[in-house]
């Protein structure tokens, strides 16, 4: 049986490549305000104010995202998972001038999961709404066969081995800023792959070849701790509109325009996962052993405590709930 451990500046060349850059998005932007200012028209005159306020607002997280954009009006792909984020971050990049394609990818087969494919039905729908609604054409992907591969039969090895894995590192390494950055690149020509995570990114140096992860602005939706594992060559061609942008605002703007994305909820969890208790899921790849909970400090088994069922129900900081224990313990680790 296996046992819990438990515890209590630029040259005149330069400058006038920026100055072409900067005219270029001031006539999409000018071009930008007078189409919202044509579509919010054509509400009441009582609206007159609100109108004036939401075009205000558009334009000033414009603004914010534009810290997070190519300085040159580029061709990026977006990763549309379907989602408030992805959505604003696409329409953002179309509103600064840059060639913008949506790409939505599909990681899980639910073909043999009793409980669903992780919502991929819903999220193509919302991808597909929200590509229309920008304007965009929608290039859809399936790397299932990837992310079993590099994800989920890594995830499944390491928690066998009693780790605590976190499969979102690994997919944004190596399927996202892996398989996906490629496609971009090769099948779509795309100079960046854009994101809608909550992160930024410094570039400097001879043609800003240094980059450096930064945490987003929001720092209760910062993101750049699930983007650590990726490569800086892959950071290099990665953008991130919503970096120096509020969770917020970005859930306004998409009301404002009108997203079907905008009242979607912010995914969380893992996917592949499901409706279903962790233990339940991973008990279907992982051999379940009872054993004993045995307290770090003596190494005796605790008190009372009945046996636990198998160390792929649990996972390192998680409440341990031993019945009748006067003060709660929480597991540390597993062994042999």
């Amino acid at each position: 049986a296996r046992h819990a451990l438990v515890t209590r500046q630029r040259n005149r060349r330069n400058a006038a490549r920026t100055h072409a850059i900067t005219t270029h998005r001031a006539h999409i932007m000018s071009a930008w305000r007078r189409a919202c200012q044509r579509a919010y028209s054509a509400h009441s005159a009582t609206t007159s104010t609100s109108t004036t306020a939401t075009v205000a607002q558009l334009d000033a997280l414009l603004k914010r995202c534009e810290l997070g954009a190519p300085r040159a009006p580029s061709r990026i792909a977006v990763g549309l998972s379907g989602g408030v984020d992805s959505a604003v971050a696409a329409w953002a990049l179309k509103q600064l001038g840059h060639d913008v394609t949506g790409v939505l990818m599909r990681n899980w087969d639910g073909f043999d999961e009793r409980d669903d494919d992780c919502g991929y039905v819903d999220d193509r729908k919302s991808a597909r709404e929200t590509a229309n609604a920008i304007g965009i054409a929608l290039d859809e992907v399936d790397f299932s066969r990837t992310y079993w591969h590099e994800v989920f039969e890594p995830f499944v090895g390491a928690f066998a081995s009693g780790a605590t894995p976190n499969p979102d590192l690994e997919c944004n390494r190596r399927v996202k800023f892996g398989a996906l950055l490629r496609h971009a690149r090769e099948r779509l020509g795309a100079e960046y792959l854009a994101t809608g995570h909550y992160a930024r990114i410094r570039r400097s140096g001879n043609h800003n070849s240094m980059v450096e992860l930064l945490r987003g602005v929001d720092i209760t939706k910062d993101q750049s701790y699930f983007l650590a594992s990726v490569t800086g060559e892959a950071l290099s061609s990665a953008c991130f509109p919503l970096g120096e942008a509020l969770k917020s605002d970005i859930r306004d703007a998409a009301r404002a325009l009108n997203f079907t994305a905008a009242e979607r909820r912010s995914s969380a969890g893992i996917c592949f996962i499901g409706r279903r208790p962790f233990g339940e899921f991973i008990g279907e790849y992982v051999e379940s052993k009872a054993g004993e909970f045995v307290d770090v400090e003596t190494m005796r088994v605790v008190p009372g405590a009945e046996a636990h069922r198998g160390l792929a129900s649990y996972t390192v900081g998680q409440r341990a709930k031993i019945g009748g224990a006067a003060k709660p313990w929480f597991v540390a680790g597993g062994a042999p």
